[in-house]
């Protein structure tokens, strides 16, 4: 248990006096600990009528998940991703949808953490406050200790924007079907774990997910309710993270709901997605035994192939937003020699400009025109090795990266990646990819999508003298500019360029070292440059009449109504605006996007601010 101070068994099972169906069990070589977090929940709520209250799982999904991921059928051959893994259940969740508690499952995150687990397939939702919600804080520690942890992107699709969890440290399944060719069949197996008179974890019969067996993903089509990314995602990390086989997957379940009567059952959901997930990566790092769980994440995202998933229906393939990397390939993902790893200081510090964390995706949800981003990868095999890399994107986007990396054994290169989308239309989403072809010809890619805007904060250098000779200096300014109402935390890194050096002691406002100029500050907002101007005064108001206008009367819907104006010509924080809302409440909206949520209690007026 926790600190010790409720003792919690580590085999949880016969609770009889709660439902006597609840057979005692013992653990073995393949259930090695079932623990049940639920304190929170049944001080809060209670258990339902029938209900276990034990570890076992009244639900039927824990098991399935767990069978996926990590089920074992050994008469006819292995039955989930990774059939001779050792498995620890934590149950958190209780009733019909499966609810649970934050301090319940950070309790239960804690004891992963204390047992040592490698990998984590975290059947749950939540995370999209990755910096405020408990179970999402609890599992960046996991990461941190060097916990792998695949978690299901959400059932709420096609819509742009409803993917769950958005911690960078979480690697995020969306579902897709089985590849044209897989086979479904059930086969014949036998029970590898039974729970007493129940069957808590039996065979999965999964042919097509056992280990060197998860299918190509030609074909494949991403699922109709697998939750789908955008252009919404505002702190530099695009999710999903990959796509796996999330509908109609032979598993496990509960002899009550599985009516298969052999405790086999088809599951349908982005939680069968994550468990082909964490089961890959639990066979990383087996062939792996010193991959961090940013190298894991990486080797499943690098390897995952782009051009073999499809959108739901129709002939185009699916994209960043629907599959993240592309469809999981555990065969691939085994040949990996170069990957990049995030560590955990890296989310905290990059907390909104994640695309400067060493993640092997490139996501940029405000494209001001031009960025540079460093990327440092890693060669874990154990001689040198050659990539060479390549780019793809449309025409009007440019990226430029090293034409190949040669890195020794177990060494690192950092390499730096110049994306430039100046000819992109404003509002316009535009995808490119890096390719990285091994010597063995395997060849690797690292995905790119940015959204061409402009950010609130702008960049300008002007120089007093472009073209120099030798021996000649020129005077060089970088202006910086916070065009929001908001103060702006920045970073701002300038290289000098080649063959130039800097004048000691010349530098102003900034710090440079090595030839590397840089700044870090925040930046007051700016003065909203719209003004009262004319007759009446500034301040004060007059009747309606006197400028030749009839009163209107308010609108219908006058808790949230207002008035549309047309017809004007103003530009406001280097946005022009020819429309805008004059609200209920008294306050002026700009453009015709409403939602500012102003109060009714008006502030007093004359007011400077």
């Amino acid at each position: 248990g926790i600190g010790g101070r409720v003792r919690r068994s580590t085999c949880d099972f016969g609770a009889t006096d709660q439902n006597p169906d609840d057979a005692a069990f013992t653990c073995n070589n393949k259930l090695i600990g079932a623990y049940r977090f639920m304190d929170t929940y049944d001080a809060l709520r209670g258990l339902d009528p029938g209900e276990f209250a034990s570890a076992r799982d009244s639900h039927g999904s824990g098991t399935h998940t767990a069978s996926v991921a990590a089920g074992a059928d050994f008469s006819s051959g292995p039955g989930g991703v990774a059939p001779r893994a050792h498995l620890i259940a934590y149950r958190v969740a209780g009733g019909p949808e499966g609810s649970a508690y934050y301090s319940d499952i950070a309790a239960a995150i804690e004891q992963a953490i204390f047992d040592g687990v490698d990998v984590l397939a975290y059947s749950l939702g939540g995370g999209s406050d990755r910096f405020g919600e408990v179970p999402s804080l609890a599992l960046l520690e996991a990461y941190d200790r060097g916990i792998f942890i695949a978690a299901p992107a959400g059932n709420a699709g096609p819509e742009s924007d409803t993917v769950s969890h958005r911690e960078p440290w979480v690697t995020v399944a969306a579902a897709s079907t089985r590849s044209s060719g897989a086979s479904n069949s059930r086969g014949t197996g036998s029970v590898s774990v039974q729970l007493g008179g129940a069957l808590g974890l039996v065979a999965s019969f999964v042919p097509s997910t056992s280990l060197g067996e998860i299918p190509s993903t030609g074909g494949a089509r991403i699922a109709g309710f697998s939750s789908r990314g955008g252009p919404d995602q505002a702190l530099g990390i695009s999710k999903p993270d990959i796509s796996a086989p999330g509908v109609e997957i032979m598993g496990a379940g509960l002899p009550s709901t599985s009516g298969s009567g052999d405790g086999s059952h088809l599951g349908t959901g982005t939680a069968a997605s994550a468990a082909h997930v964490a089961g890959a990566a639990a066979v990383l790092k087996y062939l792996h035994p010193s991959w961090d769980p940013g190298q894991i994440h990486s080797a499943l995202l690098t390897s995952a192939p782009s051009n073999g998933v499809y959108q739901t229906v129709g002939q185009t393939l699916a994209g960043p937003f629907d599959t993240g990397s592309g469809g999981l390939d555990l065969g691939r993902a085994a040949s990996v020699s170069v990957t990049m790893g995030a560590a955990a200081s890296q989310f905290t510090r990059y907390e909104d400009s994640l695309w400067y964390a060493n993640l092997p995706s490139l996501y940029l949800p405000a494209m001001p025109g031009r960025i540079v981003v460093q990327r440092r990868v890693e060669n874990t095999y154990h001689e040198s090795r050659k990539w060479v890399l390549s780019t793809h994107g449309p025409s009007d986007v440019s990226v430029a990266v090293p034409n190949q990396l040669r890195i020794q054994a177990n060494s690192t290169e950092l390499f730096e990646i110049i994306v430039d989308a100046r000819d992109v239309p404003q509002g316009e989403v535009r995808q490119a990819t890096i390719d990285f072809q091994e010597d063995d010809g395997l060849i690797l890619h690292m995905p790119i999508t940015l959204i061409r805007q402009q950010p609130p904060v702008s960049l300008d250098t002007t120089c007093s003298q472009a073209l120099m000779p030798p021996q000649v200096s020129t005077t060089c300014q970088i202006t910086v500019t916070n065009t929001s109402a908001r103060d702006a935390t920045i970073f701002v890194t300038d290289p000098l360029p080649e063959r130039l050096a800097g004048i000691p002691g010349s530098v102003s406002g900034a710090t440079m070292e090595g030839g590397l100029l840089t700044f870090e500050g925040t930046l007051a907002g700016a003065v909203p440059p719209l003004r009262l101007a004319g007759d009446p005064s500034l301040y004060g108001y007059g009747p309606q009449a006197e400028v030749g206008l009839e009163p209107a009367p308010c609108p219908d819907d006058s808790d949230e109504g207002g008035f549309i104006l047309s017809g004007l010509d103003f530009v406001n924080q280097d946005t022009h605006y020819d429309e805008a809302i004059w609200s209920d409440n008294g306050t002026l909206e700009l453009g015709t996007s409403s939602g500012t949520a102003t109060s009714g209690a008006n502030s007093a007026l004359p007011n400077s601010a």
